[in-house]
């Protein structure tokens, strides 16, 4: 069945073509030195900087204590997959200098002491070379909030040994090695911004902010738009005021929150509704208030239907980012299963556990983190006893995973502890409920008075059982765990009616039957030739469970980016020894139009801020070659125009840039056009952002599609804060008046 979706619908009932949500958020609680500080308003230059020397570039105040400089670097996209084995942060400076990459310290001058220092404190002595290097090849595991394909903060504090001196210089370089081949992260003469006053910089005022407890990373809501969705905050002084929003890189919907939020055990859960309109995708969760905010990466899923029919993909045993001497780059070949999985489009990833190797190492457990933005599909991920095990017996490992993974208040040696004490949840998806198990045999003396040495904690079977017969109406109830280590489950399963289930561990495949339950086993994602296994699910029944290699789909789109167009065809090649069916691909076309697929089944169309997303299902035999073609229902529009403002997140102040999509198909049209900027309260028309009426005539190209960057503004400062933008944008004859175009129309929230 079909659906077909708009945004919402202008008032003279013409199709709204565009709707982007553009976020604007404060950021609390940081000082200068972390990555996220915005200093905007820091003059800036290119080094070297300072004052009384004859390669000066830039100009400095003379006569302070101390100097605080900031800049950002670039890292690369690839950095996972380029070995890089060291990187040096060099600074050019005889006084005292506190170097921070990544908001983390990177070294000091011998000539200051530790901790964190006034502006007035000076430094002892000069460094007798002028050039300082720190070692920083630690920030290649550095992995909080995504280092790679973003840019990151270097921060340098300089503390002078004579502030009276009439010379002074600064300038530095990042540089990042790969077998003692450089390649340069931020160069020499590179443009640094600085602190323009004798003091310390600004703190911006640090405030309480809600832990999200659910839905979070590795646990995520898998949803349909319209269904109600609990979000729950763990605080000390509530969220009041909050206005929570879902984003991701093509729509942004604003979750409106019904009722009052209820109190349980400290924490507050709200029940929020996604709007019936929003695209299905992966999406990060916002809470924003007046003063504060946080972000769940990827922890919103909403699918295209929640019936009987799903597809997933069970993948087990990653051992980020190294398992001893015999697999040494895991991280890279468990990048490329995550490509594989974006090439097959599941409705679900399972992940059973051992995500990464060493549970103590706080570095390892961000990096696994990091790795579920790499995905575009919803991971439910349960830990192993990698992540669980004390492999330097500190008992650090669970604090890993209670606080990047779960819940700080599961340890149990935390006096405000919850009752239960392990990682379990379920996942309601349709008729389709997915148990995410912890099981752990303990051998760890740190955690022996709390956990017992078999697979489950008495009380975890009494939670499966209880939670398996609350739903027995279900069609199918799978199981989502690391191992059996104690052989519980091989009888609990059958016992509670599950259908399925899915583990690691051993890294070999292995299929068995405990009674009625099928038990799949899959391969580690290294060092196996199929490190994936595909499931489909239809009307609630297991019709097929391979194991899949690397990359089985060749898939070429013509056009590559069809965004402005109307026609599009995919093809597709399957060099798998294995049918898969219930695949799916994305292609974004123009808005405004209702379109009709050949080679596969479309499941919906929805109008988001960059054109109209089709989602399509196919299924493809082994060795096969398929085509998939999408063309307009109807016959296409003589005319089309289109407008879509970038970027997507904006502050008073920013350059703005709006394209505007034209085509003539037949022959060249005279077009008056009219960009409207209403406010809420008052109208403000393109090109002077007037409130009296404006337009621009033009003649629009013949027959072709032209993506235009029709001008080019600074984003305007006036007083709408808190309210909803909205841009307008459409056609009009200037002879006769009369619309040519429906509306297109860009949302956006100052």
């Amino acid at each position: 069945m079909k659906f077909i979706h708009s945004t919402a619908q202008f008032i003279a009932a013409f199709t709204v073509l565009i709707s982007v949500i553009f976020i604007s958020y404060p950021v609390q609680g940081l000082t200068w030195e972390d990555a996220s500080y915005l200093a905007e308003d820091w003059p800036e230059g290119n080094a070297p900087l300072g004052f009384g020397g004859s390669d000066i570039r830039t100009d400095i105040t003379p006569g302070w204590t101390t100097y605080y400089f900031k800049t950002l670097f670039y890292m690369p996209d690839d950095s996972y997959r380029t070995l890089f084995d060291q990187v040096t942060l060099r600074i050019e400076c005889s006084d005292g200098v506190i170097g921070s990459v990544h908001s983390l310290e990177a070294g000091r001058s011998p000539s200051l002491p530790a901790g964190d220092l006034p502006y007035d404190q000076a430094a002892s002595s000069p460094d007798p070379d002028g050039v300082q290097e720190f070692d920083v090849s630690w920030l290649l595991n550095i992995c909080e909030n995504g280092l790679d394909g973003n840019y990151r903060s270097i921060t340098v504090e300089v503390h002078r040994v004579n502030p009276t001196s009439a010379e002074f210089r600064f300038d530095a370089q990042l540089t990042a090695y790969n077998w003692s081949t450089p390649d340069s992260l931020l160069a020499l003469r590179s443009r640094w911004k600085w602190w323009p006053e004798a003091r310390e910089p600004e703190a911006f005022p640090a405030n309480t902010v809600g832990k999200l407890l659910w839905p979070m990373t590795g646990m995520p809501a898998v949803i349909v738009a319209g269904d109600p969705l609990p979000v729950r905050c763990s605080m000390e002084d509530g969220l009041d005021a909050i206005r929570f929003i879902a984003v991701n890189d093509r729509y942004a919907a604003g979750l409106t929150v019904t009722g009052e939020p209820a109190l349980n055990n400290g924490d507050l859960t709200y029940s929020l509704e996604i709007p019936l309109d929003t695209p299905p995708g992966l999406y990060d969760l916002w809470g924003i208030q007046p003063e504060t905010w946080f972000r769940e990466p990827v922890c919103i899923a909403v699918l295209p239907s929640a019936g009987g029919d799903l597809s997933m993909v069970h993948i087990t045993d990653s051992h980020l980012p190294f398992r001893g001497t015999y697999a040494p780059d895991n991280t890279n070949i468990y990048i490329q299963v995550l490509d594989t999985i974006n090439t097959m489009g599941p409705d679900l990833v399972i992940h059973t556990g051992d995500g990464y190797n060493e549970g103590n190492m706080r570095d390892q457990a961000e990096l696994f983190l990091e790795t579920f933005e790499l995905v575009q599909t919803p991971m439910l991920y349960t830990p192993g006893n990698h992540e669980l095990g004390e492999w330097c017996g500190d008992g650090t490992s669970r604090d890993n995973m209670w606080e990047l993974f779960g819940w700080p208040r599961l340890n149990p040696t935390r006096p405000d502890h919850y009752d239960h004490i392990t990682r379990d949840f379920i996942v309601d998806i349709g008729p389709i409920s997915f148990f995410n198990i912890e099981t752990w045999i303990n051998y760890t003396t740190y955690w022996m008075s709390y956990y017992a040495t078999t697979s489950m904690l008495v009380e975890q079977v009494a939670w499966l059982r209880s939670e398996a017969a609350a739903r027995s109406g279900q069609e199918m109830l799978i199981a989502c765990y690391h191992h059996d280590f104690a052989d519980q489950l091989w009888t609990e399963l059958p016992n509670q009616g599950f259908e399925l289930g899915l583990s690691g561990h051993t890294h070999s495949s292995d299929e068995t039957m405990a009674g009625s339950t099928l038990l799949l086993k899959t391969a580690a994602t290294y060092g196996s030739s199929r490190p994936l296994r595909w499931l489909r699910i239809e009307n609630g029944n297991l019709v097929q469970y391979p194991e899949i290699r690397m990359f089985p789909l060749t898939i070429t789109q013509e056009p590559e980016n069809p965004e402005n167009g109307y026609e599009a065809s995919v093809s597709i090649y399957n060099s798998d020894y294995s049918d898969l069916e219930g695949l799916k691909t994305w292609i974004t076309l123009a808005p405004d139009m209702e379109y009709a697929v050949t080679g596969g089944e479309l499941l919906g169309q929805w109008d988001t801020g960059r054109g109209a997303l089709l989602c399509i299902e196919y299924d493809i035999a082994s060795f096969e070659n398929k085509t998939i073609n999408i063309q307009p229902a109807t016959s296409l529009p003589e005319i089309s125009f289109r407008a879509e403002i970038t970027p997507s997140l904006f502050r008073p102040g920013d350059p703005v840039e709006l394209n505007v999509t034209l085509a003539a198909r037949n022959f060249p049209y005279d077009v008056e056009a009219y960009i409207i900027l209403d406010t809420g309260s008052e109208y403000y028309f393109w090109p002077e952002w007037s409130t009296e009426p404006q337009s621009v005539t033009f003649r629009m190209p013949l027959g072709q599609f032209d993506d235009i960057s029709l001008l080019n503004f600074t984003w305007p400062d006036i007083p709408a804060s808190g309210n909803p933008l909205t841009f307008m944008a459409v056609l009009v004859n200037p002879e006769t008046g009369d619309l040519m175009t429906p509306v297109s129309q860009s949302t956006a929230y100052y």
